[in-house]
């Protein structure tokens, strides 16, 4: 047999896998996807950490709400999910704001940073710990799809006002600080 078919052939069925692997982790990843929103107070600096393509872990829970309101801070991570815990249920005040959870070690791919005005949006897929090698070396249509449904809703909440549920301190002191990030890939 040629030598060139048999590598052809072997690097065809290389590249089928690898498509098939991240067509799991697509349906795994971006089936039921929603919004979820976290204003918080960054730095300079700390915006700057977050470079598009780059993958950023967070070892602490991570709060955010479904609830799109204006922004509270001058800075929003617009955080696309489908693993979120809705905690909504389990009291009064938590029920008005939304409130959602993600657990410790999540994954996020960031997919934009954008700047209007004085304010930013940083857009991050949450992903699983075991498809990091998938979602960093590509970035594709869904992916190009969530930037562009996300900077819609970034210049859409730009001048709206914040949601008196989420201008509270109780709310804010989840929120308000960045999410901690201790590893950047």
């Amino acid at each position: 047999m040629d030598s060139q078919l048999v590598n052809s052939t072997l690097i065809n069925n290389e590249e089928d896998i690898e498509n098939e692997i991240f067509a799991s982790f697509a349906v795994e990843v971006f089936s039921n996807i929603m919004f979820l929103y976290r204003d918080s107070d960054l730095t300079k600096a700390d915006i700057k950490r977050y470079q598009t393509g780059k993958i950023v872990i967070s070892n602490e829970i991570v709060y955010a709400t479904h609830l799109g309101g204006g922004f509270i801070t001058h800075c929003r991570y617009l955080i696309a999910t489908n693993q979120g815990k809705d905690i909504s249920a389990l009291e009064g005040n938590i029920k008005k704001w939304g409130l959602y959870i993600l657990k410790p070690e999540v994954c996020f791919k960031v997919l934009d940073v954008c700047f209007i005005g004085n304010r930013v949006q940083i857009i991050l897929l949450h992903i699983p710990h075991k498809a990091i090698d998938m979602f960093s070396d590509q970035t594709n249509c869904i992916e190009k799809e969530i930037v562009n449904m996300g900077r819609k809703d970034f210049i859409e909440k730009t001048n709206i006002p914040p949601l008196k549920e989420l201008s509270n301190r109780s709310y804010q002191f989840r929120t308000l600080s960045p999410i901690p990030i201790y590893q950047y890939l």
